[in-house]
């Protein structure tokens, strides 16, 4: 297989439990949405080996064994040496060793470029601890000197780095993220009954449980706590419960997701009584959730008094947290949430998430300079579609779109003249179609943009936004020129409306330049022999295949199979009054089976594209 962009290697991965596995996850989900060509190779700890496309991404499992909570995957040395070029960067995920002086080892034979991304920095912990000291002489110090870019989450970290490794390399602070669907979480929690802690995360010393238990068993106020996650403390703290007959501390083994969400919906506080964190996802999650905070001062997130209860992870200093926030006054509890769900806003992936790819980017650039180049952007293959006018017949379209999973946008012109009242889509239809797809502006009328005044312009470009908003309740942040006709004037316009897209008629595109003036690749429709010429170039002038090509959906076909060759945006558009004029149903759902479903391909509608634009360099 051949590689390209960034591989991320880290030694666990979810299904398995654990804060490392989630960061690493959700990073990799929101480089491959952004457009950045990513692959995850890992233990297969917690699932099967092979190789699997999850959320987008590239999945490679490799068989592995256990020992002391380390992941040892043998294969990881030679599949890096098989696969990794000169040019491959590896984004290594270090949270425990082996992993890390593997990619080491393979980085001096191959002669690749690898980040190191420190999630946990070692601590001495268990029989095992006293040969710490000696690891980091011996391994990590040399793997630190030879990265090409330390990532560390905490400013603590990064002292620690410059001062105890002498590294002088790129050495950057960079948090962990959170997706928008933590922001909007519905609290319930109950107004009489015991009060709910929460813990969540992996059951291991430095997690202190054995100490939080004993404060639930001395603490007089009513409460229950829950226990989400798995470890090697389990049976400790199963043993705990039982001597103490604790009722109400309950273990819930390890949850998904969205099982947790639901925790958070419903407890009173979230407690953290670990000795240190680096920056637990957890806590980042209850602060968008607007989940009160109990937590040790030791944590890696910078919390203060106003955004959260510190306490000292003892009996004491954790019974005082509790009954803290017990006491505390519903407007104070509030604006301690209001406080820490601010904080957390700052930690959105859409805010994150460029200064990864401006990192990237920046070791491409010193590749680029070694006479190396990954071609990190072009290489990303996405699919869009989009439809225009507003007809009835997109009801049709959008049931077939949604049966192959392709994305698309809808421009609707909401009155537009060309067309009988009765062959438009009503604003109930456009609603509806709004709750799968995105919905684009297309003017009020459908005029030709240079033939009306510049004012008469703007009305049809500003408020057929606006009565688009009304209808879907969305924000409408895409727009396209009807008949592709416009002017530089327009592209302004447009801009000053607040759209970050336009698409046009240009066809036979496979790239992005001007998010305002972007083409398409293929238009579902022939056009004879005005198009002969460019059919014939993109056959390089095989008469047999130029012939071919002269039917829209060969073309469709052919121009997708350059997509996935060399890398770039196919964008098909049509209208479905004349997919319906010209009976061609058949040869659209001929297409959509032959571009739907491609593992290296990610389907977006046009609106993401202006993201991509944006991030790209």
């Amino acid at each position: 297989m051949k590689t390209s962009g960034i591989i991320h290697v880290s030694a666990y991965y979810p299904p398995h439990l654990g804060g490392q596995e989630i960061a690493v996850q959700d990073l990799v989900t929101q480089l491959s949405r952004t457009g950045v060509n990513v692959e995850v190779i890992t233990s297969n700890r917690g699932a099967r080996a092979g190789v699997s496309i999850e959320d987008g991404v590239l999945v490679t499992r490799l068989r592995s064994a256990e020992f002391g909570h380390t992941a040892i995957t043998w294969s990881l040395f030679f599949w890096l040496l098989r696969h990794a070029k000169q040019d491959t960067v590896v984004h290594l995920h270090f949270g425990q060793a082996f992993v890390s002086e593997v990619v080491w080892l393979a980085s001096r034979i191959k002669h690749f470029r690898y980040i190191m991304h420190i999630h946990c920095y070692p601590v001495q912990s268990g029989p095992m601890g006293r040969l710490l000291p000696l690891y980091k002489r011996l391994f990590l110090r040399r793997e630190i000197q030879y990265a090409e870019a330390v990532v560390v989450l905490n400013s603590h970290h990064r002292r620690i780095i410059r001062s105890d490794y002498g590294y002088a390399g790129r050495l950057l602070v960079m948090f962990n993220g959170l997706d928008g669907s933590f922001f909007e979480a519905k609290r319930s929690a109950a107004e009489s009954g015991p009060a709910k802690l929460l813990f969540v995360g992996r059951l291991t010393l430095g997690k202190n449980l054995d100490i939080l238990l004993e404060a639930v068993n001395e603490i007089n106020h009513d409460i229950t706590l829950d226990i989400i996650g798995d470890g090697e403390c389990r049976h400790q703290l199963e043993t705990i419960m039982k001597d103490k007959g604790l009722k109400n501390a309950r273990l819930h083994g390890r949850l998904s997701r969205d099982e947790i969400k639901e925790f958070y919906a419903t407890s009173d506080a979230l407690i953290l009584p670990s000795s240190y964190e680096a920056q637990p996802i957890v806590l980042l999650e209850a602060m968008a959730a607007r989940v009160p905070i109990i937590v040790t001062k030791g944590i890696g997130v910078e919390l203060d008094t106003r955004a959260a209860i510190l306490i000292e992870p003892t009996v004491e200093g954790i019974t005082d947290g509790i009954e803290n926030l017990l006491g505390m006054p519903a407007d104070a509890r509030e604006l301690l949430t209001d406080v820490a769900f601010e904080r957390a806003e700052g930690r959105r992936w859409d805010t994150l998430i460029h200064s990864y790819i401006q990192l990237y980017e920046e070791v491409e650039n010193s590749l680029r300079s070694a006479g190396l180049g990954m071609g990190l952007r072009m290489k990303t293959i996405m699919l869009t579609t989009s439809w225009d006018d507003g007809h009835r017949d997109d009801i049709r379209l959008a049931r077939m779109l949604k049966a192959y999973g392709l994305k698309g946008t809808f421009y609707v012109s909401p009155e537009d003249q060309e067309f009988a009242r009765q062959d438009l889509l009503t604003a109930h239809e456009i609603r509806n179609i709004s709750l799968d797809f995105e919905i684009g502006a297309h003017t009020l009328t459908h005029p030709r943009l240079p033939a009306i005044p510049e004012g008469q312009a703007e009305e049809e470009i500003f408020g057929s936004k606006t009565v688009l908003e009304e209808i879907t309740g969305k924000k409408v942040e895409t727009f396209c020129y009807p008949y592709g006709s416009y002017t530089k004037a327009h592209v302004q316009l447009v801009k000053k409306a607040g759209y970050r897209y336009a698409r046009t008629v240009t066809r036979y595109r496979f790239e992005l330049a001007d998010p305002y003036e972007t083409g398409t690749s293929v238009h579902a429709y022939n056009h004879g022999c005005y198009d002969m010429w460019r059919i014939a170039h993109f056959a390089r002038f095989r008469p047999v295949r130029a012939l071919q090509y002269s039917e829209w959906d060969a073309l469709a076909c052919a121009m997708f199979d350059r997509v996935i060759r060399e890398g770039g945006i196919y964008h098909l558009w049509g209208h479905s009054w004349e997919i319906d004029k010209h009976n061609d149903w058949d040869r659209l759902e001929r297409v959509f089976r032959y571009i739907s479903a491609h593992p290296q391909v990610k389907y977006v509608a046009n609106g993401e594209l202006g993201t991509y634009a944006k991030s790209a360099p």
